[in-house]
């Protein structure tokens, strides 16, 4: 049996980010016909796979401040494709819905994240992919987060 190369100290680290970087590209460049973003294109699915949530709710469902959050709604509200009210049950807090705008773009934005994972996983098995996941979720973890 061969002796194993030297262990390079960031190959996780180096491996991750780079595959991230090639992934935000790929993503980044199928999203800018929708005039969504990295930063603002989960808020869309998120609000149209549930139809209504809160504020609060996406703010903890996204791991993000209120301010970041807020800040990343302004300009989906700027385009007509967020529409913001006062939560009945909350006065303090927002309920979140798409617009008709927002559900025409939601609907695309469905089928164009399902045909880049269909790209994505060419020449990979079921059961690679679940070993995938499986990595990633043991990464993560691994780091003490959730």
């Amino acid at each position: 049996m061969a002796a194993a190369g030297p262990v390079i100290p960031d190959a996780i680290f180096a491996s991750l980010t780079h595959t991230q970087r090639v992934l935000d590209g790929f993503l980044a460049a199928r999203l800018a016909p929708l005039q969504l973003t990295l930063d603002n294109y989960l808020i869309v699915l998120f609000i149209g796979q549930q139809k209504e949530v809160s504020q609060d709710w996406l703010m903890q469902r996204l791991a993000n401040t209120a301010s970041v959050v807020t800040r990343r709604l302004k300009p989906l509200q700027n385009q007509g494709l967020i529409e913001k009210t006062a939560n009945p049950a909350d006065r303090r807090g927002w309920l979140l819905r798409l617009s008709a705008a927002g559900t025409a773009t939601y609907t695309q934005l469905v089928q164009v994240l399902a045909a880049g994972h269909h790209q994505l996983r060419r020449g990979l098995t079921d059961a690679q992919l679940i070993s995938f996941y499986a990595t990633l979720r043991q990464i993560e973890i691994n780091t003490g987060e959730k």
